[in-house]
């Protein structure tokens, strides 16, 4: 299992306040985003996965689960990356953050246990 410095789970329905969770919804974005404290850094991963998929679908044969990822920091995407690795997924990189809202609630790959290959058709992402 690779190893990182402090890494926290953060979703936007549970991790904060509610005034400050509900503004999150609205914006579509995480409220411990950079925007809100601008000394974050930050990479989105894991959050279009329902968890009983992510139980079931480690390590599965090829094609393995495809895992969206954003990111605006270098090292937090390479930190998500092998995490999604490490966990038997394969890690779809989707663009810096404001590209998230791609695989947020609601978004055609959201909850879906699509492939990686699918996740990359259906976001028109190369490999």
């Amino acid at each position: 299992m690779t190893e990182f410095g402090p890494v926290r789970s953060l979703s936007r329905y549970s991790a904060s306040p509610p005034q400050r969770g509900q503004a999150a919804i609205e914006r579509r974005t995480l409220s411990a985003s950079p925007a809100e404290n601008p000394a974050a850094t930050m990479a989105i991963s894991m959050t279009c996965s329902w968890n009983k998929t992510l139980a079931s679908e480690a390590h599965r044969a090829q094609p393995r689960v495809g895992t969206p990822l954003a990111s605006d920091d270098e090292n937090a995407l390479a930190a998500a990356f092998a995490l999604v690795v490490d966990a038997g997924f394969d890690p779809v990189v989707v663009g810096n953050l404001d590209r998230a809202r791609e695989f947020d609630v609601g978004a055609p790959v959201h909850t879906t246990g699509m492939s990686g290959p699918e996740v990359r058709r259906t976001l028109n992402i190369a490999r």
